[in-house]
């Protein structure tokens, strides 16, 4: 087995699920009751604040070096193992992704470490590995398990992965702006997207859809950086972008969009939505085969009252991740963390 790449995600917190079944009744009431402004505004205020503190999202911020752990008066060569491992203690490691693509001759696991604060850790693996010795020595311990039994693998190498090192990507943002959204909620979700352009490598291709019952591709799929930067649109609902939510059309396409990418490219579908689909048109099954067979990975983004199962079905299957969030102070955040975890 070979473990691979050392990459950053955060994860956000998991009771989002139970925090959602406690507000849908109200939330339900509001749709029904409210215009888009009140129910952004109850959204946001409607989790209940005896669950708050199980609500702690961490994104990505910055990298940290491992050796910035250890005490700064020490001298990295003769910091020993039993203090490495102290402060190593404190980090969280999350799996991000299995590749099984080369089984049986290997299985490549795509995992991330990162701290309390979000930062991501570096240089705790070849060939950026900061401490003296074996890397083996701080990644010691490697189980799988098959009908209830553990076996320890012992063949395994663990790479890291940085920016200059990633393959390149082409990521098609996939934008709900049914009227749901608000015309200031959708503002601040095309700047959260601008925000995240702007960080994004030379080289990478992007595309942007924005959909409602009908498909807006407001930036076809291009490299050049200033086209896609200057080409989106911050301006709300001020377009008239109809009533609904086809969801898994525009996944369709933004599939179709990825694929002008030669296969050299990572295809991934960042997909953000506040409701699920109402206008579905061909079986699911369909849009679940053409991700695979095009090789697109699915990073979904819930926001208040969605569904998570559809969302997570879509991203589970694809190879990509689910997040959940309460707060449109967040889309900036799970943008940009999406992004750094590639």
């Amino acid at each position: 087995m070979k473990l691979s790449g050392l990459i950053l995600i955060k994860n956000i917190k998991r009771q989002g699920f139970k925090i959602l079944k406690a507000v849908f009744p109200m939330i339900l009431f509001v749709f029904l009751t409210a215009c888009p402004q009140m129910v952004v505004r109850q959204i946001e205020e409607s989790i209940p604040s005896d669950t708050l503190i199980y609500y702690k999202p961490i994104y990505l911020n910055t990298a940290l070096p491992a050796s910035n752990l250890i005490e700064e008066n020490k001298n990295k060569n003769n910091i020993s193992y039993d203090v490495v491992n102290n402060e190593l203690n404190s980090l969280q490691l999350d799996m991000k992704e299995v590749d099984a693509s080369y089984y049986p001759a290997e299985i490549n696991l795509r995992v991330v470490v990162f701290d309390a604060k979000g930062h991501y850790i570096s240089g705790l693996a070849p060939p950026e590995f900061v401490f003296t010795g074996d890397f083996k020595n701080y990644w010691f311990k490697l189980t799988d398990s098959c009908n209830g039994e553990k076996h320890k693998i012992s063949s395994y190498n663990v790479t890291e992965i940085k920016e200059n090192t990633s393959p390149p990507y082409a990521i098609c943002f996939v934008l709900d702006h049914s009227p749901s959204m608000g015309d200031f909620r959708a503002k601040q979700l095309q700047e959260a997207v601008r925000y995240v352009l702007k960080a994004i490598k030379k080289g990478d291709y992007v595309s942007v859809v924005k959909f409602t019952s009908k498909m807006h591709v407001e930036i076809p799929l291009t490299k050049n950086r200033d086209e896609y930067i200057n080409k989106l649109k911050v301006d709300g609902l001020k377009d008239n972008y109809g009533f609904g939510t086809a969801m898994y059309l525009s996944v369709l396409t933004g599939i179709r969009e990825l694929k002008k990418a030669d296969s050299s490219y990572k295809k991934i579908i960042i997909l953000f939505t506040d409701g699920e689909d109402n206008q579905l048109i061909k079986p699911i099954d369909s849009v679940y085969r053409d991700a695979k067979s095009s090789g697109v990975r699915i990073y979904t983004i819930g926001y208040g009252p969605t569904r998570e199962e559809p969302l997570k079905n879509l991203s589970d299957f694809s190879g990509g991740r689910f997040y959940r969030i309460f707060s449109s102070r967040e889309f900036p955040f799970v943008f940009k963390d999406i992004y750094f975890t590639l």
